[in-house]
């Protein structure tokens, strides 16, 4: 990358998170800790303005900045025509009817991209990916159909997503992930060893709740979140 260009901490949130604001902080640490020169920025795309838990409890002072938008905030400000955020915008559908008859025009706006073929076919799936989280009743069969799109599934995104969809299930992986990553934040934040993901992602949710629980509990003197 050019030495001038900044260094962009980026996070997307597509669920409410109490502790994201607090992960985002840690990452500055984490980027300064390795004795970066650089000075970057954080920057929070929440999907929906619901997700933001509006927490934030410190100050951010120049040079370092926080910037915190909506995705529809993102979509609105982008130029008319075709863009790549337009990759983006099943996340910020309502619902599934408008899903079809909108699917066709994001389509043709990355596929009217000035972009290298590869680059577009990583665009195209992650429009795929944004449609199939977003709703989950999908299929990737029904969606590679509205595409035109086939080729997804030979690839090592496809394959991932298949396996998702198939091994843990789309919202339960969330929600597993989700509660892995603030039961390693919390123990960061109490000074104790790091759970391997690998290890976290082997229990069930239950369990994972309990010990979020129990680290929550600890991290607040003993009493129980709210």
């Amino acid at each position: 990358s050019h030495p001038a260009a900044p260094v962009v901490l980026f996070e997307a949130q597509g669920y409410k998170d109490e502790f994201i604001y607090w992960r985002a902080l840690l990452e500055l640490c984490m980027h300064y800790e390795g004795k970066q020169e650089t000075r970057p920025f954080i920057l929070l795309l929440f999907v929906e303005e619901s997700h933001d838990p509006k927490n934030f409890a410190f100050e951010v002072r120049n040079p370092n900045q926080l910037v915190r938008l909506t995705l529809n905030e993102v979509l609105e400000a982008k130029p008319e025509g075709p863009h790549p955020l337009s990759a983006l915008k099943p996340l910020a559908c309502p619902n599934e009817d408008q899903l079809r008859q909108e699917i066709r025009t994001w389509k043709n706006d990355l596929d009217g991209l000035e972009e290298t073929t590869q680059r577009k076919k990583a665009l195209l799936e992650l429009l795929t990916a944004c449609i199939l989280a977003r709703f989950g009743t999908l299929t990737l069969e029904e969606v590679n159909a509205m595409l035109e799109f086939p080729f997804l599934v030979e690839t090592q995104a496809g394959k991932d997503l298949i396996q998702i969809g198939e091994e843990r299930g789309i919202q339960i992986g969330k929600k597993r992930g989700k509660l892995a990553g603030d039961i390693r934040l919390t123990q960061h934040m109490l000074g104790d060893p790091l759970t391997p993901m690998d290890k976290l992602f082997e229990q069930d949710v239950d369990t994972l709740e309990s010990q979020l629980q129990a680290l929550q509990m600890r991290l607040n003197g003993g009493s129980p979140t709210q």
